[in-house]
Protein backbone atom coordinates (compact mmCIF):
# COMPACT_ATOMS: atom_id res chain seq x y z
CA UNK A 1 0.00 0.00 0.00
CA UNK A 2 1.39 3.40 -1.06
CA UNK A 3 1.83 6.03 1.82
CA UNK A 4 2.01 9.52 0.83
CA UNK A 5 1.08 13.13 0.95
CA UNK A 6 -1.43 15.02 -0.87
CA UNK A 7 -2.05 18.84 -0.33
CA UNK A 8 -5.02 20.59 -0.85
CA UNK A 9 -7.38 17.93 -2.05
CA UNK A 10 -10.74 20.62 -1.44
CA UNK A 11 -10.45 24.05 -0.75
CA UNK A 12 -12.68 26.21 1.22
CA UNK A 13 -12.93 30.05 0.74
CA UNK A 14 -9.79 30.93 2.77
CA UNK A 15 -7.69 28.28 2.66
CA UNK A 16 -7.07 24.66 2.02
CA UNK A 17 -7.75 21.21 3.40
CA UNK A 18 -4.70 18.82 3.53
CA UNK A 19 -4.15 14.96 3.89
CA UNK A 20 -0.59 13.53 5.92
CA UNK A 21 -0.27 10.09 5.12
CA UNK A 22 2.21 8.09 7.74
CA UNK A 23 3.10 5.31 9.48
CA UNK A 24 5.58 4.72 11.85
CA UNK A 25 6.07 1.56 13.57
CA UNK A 26 8.19 1.77 16.72
CA UNK A 27 9.23 -1.25 18.74
CA UNK A 28 11.94 -1.40 20.93
CA UNK A 29 12.64 -3.58 23.57
CA UNK A 30 14.25 -3.68 27.47
CA UNK A 31 16.05 -6.03 29.70
CA UNK A 32 15.83 -6.31 33.08
CA UNK A 33 17.60 -8.16 34.62
CA UNK A 34 17.14 -8.82 38.74
CA UNK A 35 19.06 -10.88 41.23
CA UNK A 36 17.26 -12.21 43.84
CA UNK A 37 19.37 -13.17 46.73
CA UNK A 38 18.77 -15.80 49.22
CA UNK A 39 20.10 -19.17 50.17
CA UNK A 40 20.15 -19.57 46.14
CA UNK A 41 20.93 -16.66 43.72
CA UNK A 42 18.08 -17.25 41.31
CA UNK A 43 18.46 -14.58 38.39
CA UNK A 44 15.45 -13.44 36.95
CA UNK A 45 15.08 -12.16 33.40
CA UNK A 46 12.22 -9.77 32.49
CA UNK A 47 11.49 -8.28 28.57
CA UNK A 48 9.29 -5.47 28.42
CA UNK A 49 8.16 -5.29 25.04
CA UNK A 50 6.57 -1.24 24.18
CA UNK A 51 4.00 -1.42 21.49
CA UNK A 52 2.54 1.18 19.76
CA UNK A 53 -0.50 1.38 17.06
CA UNK A 54 -3.36 2.83 15.78
CA UNK A 55 -6.81 1.77 16.42
CA UNK A 56 -8.91 1.65 13.39
CA UNK A 57 -12.63 1.88 13.43
CA UNK A 58 -14.32 -1.28 13.72
CA UNK A 59 -13.62 -3.49 9.88
CA UNK A 60 -13.30 -0.07 8.12
CA UNK A 61 -9.97 2.19 6.65
CA UNK A 62 -10.10 5.39 5.68
CA UNK A 63 -8.61 6.27 2.09
CA UNK A 64 -7.96 9.54 0.72
CA UNK A 65 -8.76 7.95 -2.87
CA UNK A 66 -11.25 6.23 -4.43
CA UNK A 67 -8.88 3.34 -5.08
CA UNK A 68 -8.09 3.01 -1.63
CA UNK A 69 -4.31 2.77 -1.66
CA UNK A 70 -3.57 6.11 0.55
CA UNK A 71 -4.96 5.79 4.32
CA UNK A 72 -5.85 8.96 5.81
CA UNK A 73 -3.79 9.25 9.40
CA UNK A 74 -4.31 13.05 9.75
CA UNK A 75 -6.50 15.78 8.20
CA UNK A 76 -4.50 19.37 8.04
CA UNK A 77 -7.87 21.87 7.80
CA UNK A 78 -5.43 24.90 6.84
CA UNK A 79 -6.20 28.40 7.47
CA UNK A 80 -9.73 28.77 8.72
CA UNK A 81 -11.79 32.09 9.23
CA UNK A 82 -14.87 32.95 11.39
CA UNK A 83 -18.15 31.33 8.83
CA UNK A 84 -15.76 29.16 6.36
CA UNK A 85 -17.08 25.11 5.94
CA UNK A 86 -14.02 22.95 4.69
CA UNK A 87 -14.78 19.60 3.61
CA UNK A 88 -13.05 16.68 2.57
CA UNK A 89 -14.35 13.15 0.95
CA UNK A 90 -12.58 10.59 2.06
CA UNK A 91 -13.15 7.22 1.48
CA UNK A 92 -14.48 4.25 3.75
CA UNK A 93 -13.95 1.06 3.08
CA UNK A 94 -15.33 -1.97 4.66
CA UNK A 95 -12.13 -4.55 5.47
CA UNK A 96 -13.71 -6.77 7.52
CA UNK A 97 -16.17 -9.44 7.05
CA UNK A 98 -19.12 -8.24 9.12
CA UNK A 99 -21.87 -4.93 7.37
CA UNK A 100 -21.77 -2.52 9.68
CA UNK A 101 -23.21 1.23 9.82
CA UNK A 102 -21.21 3.98 11.15
CA UNK A 103 -21.37 7.35 13.54
CA UNK A 104 -18.57 10.21 13.92
CA UNK A 105 -17.74 12.09 17.02
CA UNK A 106 -14.51 14.11 17.61
CA UNK A 107 -12.73 14.37 21.23
CA UNK A 108 -9.62 15.90 22.81
CA UNK A 109 -9.87 19.18 21.51
CA UNK A 110 -7.00 21.73 21.89
CA UNK A 111 -8.15 24.05 23.29
CA UNK A 112 -10.64 22.55 25.35
CA UNK A 113 -13.30 24.80 24.82
CA UNK A 114 -12.59 24.95 20.74
CA UNK A 115 -15.68 22.35 20.11
CA UNK A 116 -17.95 25.61 21.17
CA UNK A 117 -17.03 27.12 17.68
CA UNK A 118 -16.13 24.51 15.40
CA UNK A 119 -18.34 22.23 14.05
CA UNK A 120 -17.49 18.36 12.59
CA UNK A 121 -20.11 16.82 10.12
CA UNK A 122 -20.54 14.59 7.71
CA UNK A 123 -22.58 13.20 4.82
CA UNK A 124 -22.89 10.11 5.64
CA UNK A 125 -26.26 8.56 6.05
CA UNK A 126 -26.49 5.49 8.01
CA UNK A 127 -26.49 2.61 4.85
CA UNK A 128 -25.68 -0.23 5.58
CA UNK A 129 -21.77 -1.34 4.48
CA UNK A 130 -21.14 -4.67 3.19
CA UNK A 131 -17.72 -6.15 3.00
CA UNK A 132 -15.49 -4.95 0.50
CA UNK A 133 -17.98 -1.93 0.09
CA UNK A 134 -16.14 1.84 -0.63
CA UNK A 135 -18.20 4.99 0.46
CA UNK A 136 -17.15 8.30 -0.68
CA UNK A 137 -18.31 10.55 2.63
CA UNK A 138 -17.34 14.09 2.74
CA UNK A 139 -16.57 15.55 6.44
CA UNK A 140 -16.85 18.88 6.97
CA UNK A 141 -15.50 21.64 9.42
CA UNK A 142 -17.95 24.28 10.42
CA UNK A 143 -15.88 27.69 11.82
CA UNK A 144 -18.60 29.84 13.78
CA UNK A 145 -18.93 33.26 12.35
CA UNK A 146 -18.16 34.39 16.42
CA UNK A 147 -15.41 32.09 17.21
CA UNK A 148 -12.94 34.23 19.75
CA UNK A 149 -9.42 32.79 21.71
CA UNK A 150 -9.21 29.97 18.73
CA UNK A 151 -6.35 30.59 16.82
CA UNK A 152 -5.02 26.99 16.63
CA UNK A 153 -6.58 23.48 17.43
CA UNK A 154 -6.60 20.31 16.81
CA UNK A 155 -9.13 17.50 17.92
CA UNK A 156 -9.54 13.79 16.77
CA UNK A 157 -11.99 12.22 14.74
CA UNK A 158 -13.26 9.30 15.38
CA UNK A 159 -15.20 7.07 13.25
CA UNK A 160 -16.52 3.68 14.91
CA UNK A 161 -18.43 1.06 13.22
CA UNK A 162 -20.79 -1.06 14.35
CA UNK A 163 -21.57 -4.41 13.30
CA UNK A 164 -25.11 -4.97 11.84
CA UNK A 165 -26.29 -8.91 12.08
CA UNK A 166 -27.19 -10.23 8.73
CA UNK A 167 -30.40 -11.73 8.88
Amino acid sequence: MQKTAIQNPTRSRTGGVSITTTTEKVLSGALIATIIIASVVIFVVIRKIPSVGRIRAINCAVYADAACTIEVTEIDWGTLSPGDLAGLTVYIKSIGNENFTMTIHSEQWVPVYADTYLTLDWNYTGVLIEPNDVVPTLITLYVDPTIAGVDTFSFLIVITAEAVPTE
